[in-house]
């Protein structure tokens, strides 16, 4: 079970590297780029037990200088790859895998858990799945269609009452910050990995509640990704694609949900036995 698990996450690092064109209409600056020059990014253990990435014989470094440790092989193996996707230039505007390791690493912001657990908690009143869009009717009727199960799913899983509403202002809130404890506890149950993940899926499909079904393997990265951006694909539908920003913006966030999944494997002894299963 660990071998296909293992599997299918290196699967989804190899799809979430490909899938965003390299250099498209001002996503990547010239000023992030750098010729690569190295021919093979491999992973490989530490003396302490971690495991690290190097870039032929040079040790990868996080942008603080710290060396880059990550706990398991898998994770090690998944930022390699991201590294040997790289092509005649290197992107780290595009290397999300590497980019959310970084962060955990150098910890930035100096957040503490119990700050960055109360903000995820407060955007729960703000998450996309509670407000419907009320025109076009067709609109409107996909997503209740497509979000409802979703939304059903969670009320239930972490005992709360989200009510999504048509309602420019909604009389109320989604749910009582009474009604989250089970949600807190989930999340507090996280490791600085997989909550490195949590806050960076929630920033990008802003939704808490697309963030746990997709680490709790309900949805996949690519659903999420659709869902979290349904109105756009139904204005495709209705309009056309336009190539250089639809199918960019869609696909480069597909492949930020997928790099958020991989460090998800990384959390509490729960979030892997659903992933096994």
């Amino acid at each position: 079970i660990k071998s296909m698990l293992e599997f299918a996450l290196l699967k989804v690092v190899s799809e979430s590297t490909r899938i965003v064109p390299r250099r498209h209409f001002g996503l990547i600056s010239r000023n992030w780029e750098r010729k690569r020059f190295y021919k093979c990014a491999k992973a490989y253990r530490t003396e302490e037990g971690s495991y690290g990435v190097k870039l032929d014989h040079r040790v990868l470094r996080t942008p603080l200088r710290k060396v880059f440790q990550v706990p398991s092989e898998l994770l090690a193996a998944a930022v390699a790859q991201e590294w040997n996707a790289q092509e005649q230039y290197i992107q780290p505007p595009l290397m999300h895998l590497t980019a959310l390791c970084n962060n955990v690493i150098d910890d930035p912001t100096k957040k503490k858990k119990d700050t960055l657990v109360e903000e995820l908690l407060g955007s729960i009143h703000f998450d996309t799945l509670c407000y419907l869009t009320p025109e076009p009717e067709s609109l409107l009727l996909l997503q209740r269609r497509e979000w409802s199960p979703v939304v059903d799913w969670f009320n239930e899983r972490f005992n709360t009452s989200l009510r999504p509403s048509s309602a420019l202002l909604p009389s109320s809130s989604p749910t009582p910050s009474s009604s989250l404890t089970d949600l807190k506890v989930y999340i507090n149950g996280l490791n600085d990995w997989a909550l490195s993940g949590f806050v960076h899926s929630v920033h990008s499909c802003k939704s808490v509640v697309l963030t746990c079904a997709m680490f709790q393997c309900l949805i996949s990265p690519k659903s999420a990704a659709y869902l979290a951006a349904l109105e756009m694909h139904h204005q495709s539908s209705l309009w056309g694609v336009v190539e250089w920003q639809h199918t960019v913006e869609s696909e480069d966030l597909r492949s930020r949900l997928a790099a958020c999944f991989v460090l998800a494997n990384e959390g509490t002894t729960e979030l892997n036995s659903s992933a096994n299963s």
